[in-house]
């Protein structure tokens, strides 16, 4: 049975202003082309994940499933996604930060990105990751990455900051999480942790961590709008890049906020990486937690994986 394409464009994606990107741009190509597709027009949060469940359960064969949309969108359809062998995802970068696409460098301009998401020719297998949240028993895989704490408490300040709106009307949006950043930096508090790794040899390691500022597992090199997290990751190596920052004074913090715009704040004392297959943490008192930017809530008991070339992309 011959591939199915299936759109799941976000009407609100950069400020609800790319609707107009799948009527002007998107559409007119794909009748040029003599393209057969079905679109949805995402209409709420988690709408993306029932939709690529649907569309997975009531079709055959090989699925093209292509997200127009910034990161969150993509991270929702992610999670929907119940058989990895049948799909293969392409994703046109309509959101304020696009990190993934940044980071996979896939093309900025609308036509060129869905010349790449349509392509045969270049599909490939990505690691992805898996957070396990054990108070709950919830599950969520991950794109770019998963924090706790700091760089989660900046997600949860991005959700809600009215100046994001603002910003991104001016096409800085990135800047968002920068100037969030800032303001969670002085407020956010620190955890004493207990980790507990599996690394690429797979022998397991334990550690305590006294007044752990965040840690971030990525998959990808950037987050929070273009900011290299972890110049090193390699989301095809099998490993997540684990940044940990900790027991650290606010002004070396806010220092170490400077060079992270150069990826040099890896070079700082206080701050280690880890590569990692797994790793689990325990904290003394809960925290926020995200996957791709996505908020969850406060935890204190957390598993983070690393599902090796689980995912077919694009690129």
């Amino acid at each position: 049975m011959s591939e199915k394409y299936f759109f799941l464009v976000n009407a609100s994606a950069g400020n609800g202003k790319k609707i107009a990107l799948w009527s002007d741009v998107i559409l007119p190509e794909l009748n040029r082309r003599g393209i057969h597709y079905r679109m949805y027009r995402l209409e709420h949060r988690g709408h993306a994940t029932c939709l690529t469940q649907k569309i997975i359960a009531e079709n055959e064969g090989e699925i093209r499933i292509i997200v127009v949309g910034g990161d969150g969108t993509f991270n929702e359809m992610l999670n929907g996604i119940t058989d990895f062998e049948r799909v293969t995802v392409g994703v046109i970068p309509a959101g304020s930060g696009n990190d993934l696409c940044y980071g996979l460098g896939i093309p900025s301009d609308p036509l060129q990105a869905l010349s790449v998401a349509l392509r045969n020719d270049h599909i490939v297998k990505m690691d992805i990751g898996r957070t396990i949240f054990h108070k709950d028993d919830m599950v969520k895989y991950f794109a770019i990455s998963c924090g706790i704490g700091l760089d989660a408490e900046v997600c949860a300040r991005t959700e809600k900051s009215k100046c994001k709106a603002i910003l991104n009307r001016l096409h800085i949006g990135n800047l968002s999480y920068f100037i969030n950043t800032l303001g969670a930096l002085f407020g956010v508090k620190h955890a004493d942790a207990t980790l507990t790794t599996s690394q690429k040899d797979g022998k397991p390691q334990s550690r305590k961590v006294k007044r752990m500022i965040f840690l971030a597992a990525m998959n990808q090199r950037y987050e929070g709008g273009h900011l290299p997290m972890s110049p090193n990751a390699d989301c095809f190596d099998g490993a997540l890049s684990c940044v940990m920052a900790y027991d650290m004074a606010k002004p070396v913090a806010l220092g170490c906020l400077g060079l992270l715009i150069r990826g040099k704040h890896i070079l700082a004392k206080k701050i280690d990486v880890i590569p990692i297959k797994s790793i689990r943490i325990t904290l003394d008192e809960p925290r926020e937690v995200h996957t791709d930017g996505e908020v969850h809530g406060l935890y204190d008991d957390i598993t983070i994986e690393c599902h090796h070339r689980k995912l077919k992309i694009c690129k």
